[in-house]
């Protein structure tokens, strides 16, 4: 039988890490692609475990030692830094506005995803991409405007896609139907989000736990979704 204190001691460890239990719900299931939720988690994570208050001394300790663990895979693989985990979160509708950041945090955020978005289309041939999932009078319609070069044209409409989803508001919060109904409306952005979202699971794990992983994601071999 557990006495008074073993009870707070119980039911304050249950508190700590309820967090984790969500999230571990959450990125199991069967239509969410992890590699979205990774920055947004972090900052979920760390704010919990920051707010949080408990009393004694165990779960005190337990709260410190994972925030310092929080806090130390934030540092050596800079999770919230990293081009690719950004953009990936950028592209999630439910987590584009990055209101789990600050204002500041938010700009520098912003500045390193549309730089990196500019460098995927370029480097990935999205343009090609791009048109093949226009109806046949768009088609016409985007090659029409091509009174400069392809790159100058092709940065234009991808700089004014990212302002336009920027702002865009949605009730769909399902990912992949997000982007199903929104391919038309952001056609550069739909063919980069489908590359980025088919990273699994196993290469999330990969980026958290493996050494130099950050770089392997970053620069592994992207898949389409059929």
């Amino acid at each position: 039988m557990l006495d008074d204190t073993e009870l707070v001691i119980l039911a304050e460890t249950v508190k700590t890490i309820q967090c984790f239990n969500q999230l571990n719900a959450l990125m199991s299931g069967s239509s969410y692609f992890t590699c979205l939720l990774i920055v947004p988690s972090m900052y979920y994570l760390k704010k919990h475990l920051t707010k949080t208050r408990n009393h004694s001394d165990l779960t005190t300790g337990l709260q410190e030692a994972l925030l310092t663990s929080l806090e130390h895979y934030d540092e050596a693989y800079e999770i919230n830094k990293n081009s690719y985990l950004l953009t990936a979160t950028f592209l999630d509708p439910n987590y584009k506005d990055f209101d789990f950041c600050t204002s500041d945090e938010k700009k520098e955020h912003m500045k390193q995803i549309k730089l990196y978005l500019s460098d995927f289309y370029s480097t990935r041939k999205i343009a090609s991409l791009t048109v093949s999932v226009l109806q046949e009078p768009d088609k016409k319609k985007f090659k029409d405007l091509n009174s400069n070069t392809d790159d100058e044209l092709l940065e234009v409409d991808l700089k004014k896609e990212i302002s336009s989803y920027s702002k865009y508001k949605t009730s769909d919060s399902n990912i992949l139907d997000f982007w199903k109904n929104s391919k038309k409306r952001f056609p550069a952005l739909f063919c980069i989000a489908k590359m980025i979202s088919t990273v699994n699971s196993i290469c999330a794990q990969t980026f958290l736990t493996g050494a130099q992983s950050g770089w392997y994601v970053d620069n592994m071999k992207v898949y389409q979704l059929s």
